[in-house]
């Protein structure tokens, strides 16, 4: 994958998260309901910071993690999503992971999102992917069956628990030719 990777789909743009999305990634984090299913629940500011010194070294190490979704109507990230490598029972995974403000929940961003994120990943792995949700988000759980993943396990993680979903790798194969 090309370093720092810009996409578009429609009126949403995804960019790599950068330094200066610090004080808005911290308003996100502090939001119980954008937190509601996530482990841990809201974070405070030096939390916050963290999280983006990790999703900046995981740009600059793998050139792929997340991006700030952007909606050309708003002025403000409505949210980001992204990949990233992930440890989960002494296995290295790549997991898909989204979080989206909500004002903007219910307005199909999220969609139009992850197909575009996994349109991305299948033009250009061939890898299996998978999602962590809370046992009570139904609608990620149903966002992301509508692109393939399907349920696999309940699994402990950061003392919380989750359901782990997988999505096969989809690599685009060339037209089969006959003779």
């Amino acid at each position: 994958m090309k370093n720092q990777e810009r996409l578009r789909a429609g009126q949403i743009a995804l960019r790599p998260i950068v330094r200066s999305d610090g004080p808005w990634l911290s308003r996100l984090y502090s939001s119980a309901a954008n937190m509601a299913m996530i482990p841990g629940g809201t974070r405070g500011p030096e939390e916050s910071d963290r999280q983006l010194e990790i999703f900046l070294a995981h740009w600059s190490q793998h050139g792929i993690g997340m991006w700030i979704i952007e909606a050309d109507d708003t002025p403000q990230p409505v949210g980001y999503a992204g990949l990233r490598y992930t440890e989960l029972e002494d296995t290295t995974l790549l997991e898909f992971g989204l979080i989206i403000d909500k004002p903007f929940w219910r307005k199909r961003i999220g969609t139009t999102v992850v197909r575009r994120i996994l349109d991305y990943v299948d033009s250009a792995l061939s890898v299996e992917i998978v999602a962590l949700i809370h046992p009570s988000n139904i609608p990620s759980q149903r966002l992301l069956a509508q692109f393939g993943f399907a349920y696999s396990r309940q699994v402990e993680r950061r003392e919380s628990v989750s359901q782990l979903w997988i999505r096969r790798s989809r690599q685009r194969q060339a037209p089969h030719r006959s003779s």
